[in-house]
């Protein structure tokens, strides 16, 4: 939609549609647009899909003296707005408001996320990106948090933004330098997906139940039949959409242990049922009731894993970090609850 705004939100209305149509960058409703336009800025909506740019009116308009609500709140994503849409913007609206660029593009690239959740990350980078005017931005919450970080990062007068365990953010004066930046950065950041195997769907499809089932995109299956993809998750969560969307840990089911058990305990110490079942070097299980956004999140997340490095050094999120996304109000989870897939995993079990 592009009645409001004018012509600048216009073409960010475009390039915001073909950026979120591109999973490597984009997945489900992550990531966020913003253009400055006289005196007001236009960001996308919290919760909307870039993907869908063309067909939904999701820019929400923020005027530019409101920098200072914004920092007052940990929480920016549900100040009310004078929008009779009723949307509420960005919870990275602080962030987009300080930037002193026209275009600022926030995207989640799996590749960029793949060497923002390792130790030696910005070392790493220098040799890739010296050509560019681009700084490292140490891990903080999203809204006021990550926006001070980055106000106190523009001495440097930098255009690219690695965000630690998070993604990368674009500025530029125009939709095409954005573009173009952008393109520029993810071919400089480019990493070789590891080959895994292909699931055993025939196991995979017995033990399919009412709740589970296989998932529409083969390569959340790498998760479980690439030991190394499946290390990487099991040792934590790497940034904040995965706990978002996916909880708090990942449930994976080893060869000496039961379906039945492993969501048992997965139960038991999240109060909700697991969104995938990680079934160790067979393929992976989905809930019946995954939201697409969630779906999207889980293929990132394989992307993600299979661009690490063997030796990687991960920085995974601390308990509390996953606390602040979890317990944050702006972050409403779904509730999985138990269902009755046990009884079914038992008798399998049992069979076994």
């Amino acid at each position: 939609m592009t009645g409001r705004g004018g012509k600048e939100l216009a073409e960010l209305v475009e390039l915001s549609a073909r950026l979120g149509s591109q999973p490597l960058l984009v997945q489900g409703s992550t990531g966020n647009a913003s253009v400055k336009a006289g005196r007001t800025l236009w960001i996308k909506a919290s919760g909307k899909w870039l993907a869908n740019a063309t067909n939904e009116d999701m820019f929400v308009p923020v005027q530019l003296g409101e920098v200072d609500q914004f920092f007052s709140s940990s929480s920016s994503a549900y100040i009310k707005q004078p929008d009779p849409s009723r949307l509420t913007p960005s919870i990275e609206t602080a962030m987009h408001l300080v930037l002193p660029h026209r275009i600022v593009i926030h995207v989640h690239s799996v590749n960029t996320i793949a060497w923002a959740v390792q130790q030696d990350g910005p070392s790493c980078l220098r040799q890739r990106l010296n050509d560019l005017r681009w700084c490292w931005i140490r891990y903080a919450p999203s809204g006021a948090p990550l926006a001070r970080v980055i106000k106190a990062s523009l001495h440097s007068s930098p255009d690219v933004f690695i965000l630690a365990n998070h993604g990368l953010v674009i500025g530029a004066e125009t939709c095409r330098e954005a573009a173009a930046l952008l393109a520029y950065v993810e071919e400089r950041l480019v990493i070789e997906p590891r080959e895994t195997a292909e699931p055993d769907r025939s196991t995979l499809g017995s033990l399919a139940s009412k709740d589970y089932r296989l998932p529409a995109s083969e390569v959340i299956h790498s998760l479980a039949t690439h030991p190394l993809s499946t290390a990487f998750v099991s040792g934590g969560i790497l940034y904040p959409c995965q706990a978002m969307f996916l909880g708090r840990s990942t449930c994976v089911v080893s060869r000496c242990t039961s379906i039945a058990q492993s969501v048992d305990d997965y139960y038991v110490r999240n109060g909700v049922r697991p969104p995938a079942l990680l079934i160790e070097g067979t393929g992976v299980l989905v809930a019946k009731d995954l939201t697409a956004t969630e779906a999207e999140v889980l293929d990132g997340l394989a992307q993600v894993v299979r661009r690490l490095p063997q030796n990687a050094r991960v920085r995974y999120l601390s308990d509390r970090r996953i606390d602040e996304v979890l317990n944050g109000y702006v972050y409403a989870r779904r509730s999985r609850p138990p269902g009755k897939v046990e009884s079914l995993f038992r008798s399998q079990a049992a069979a076994q």
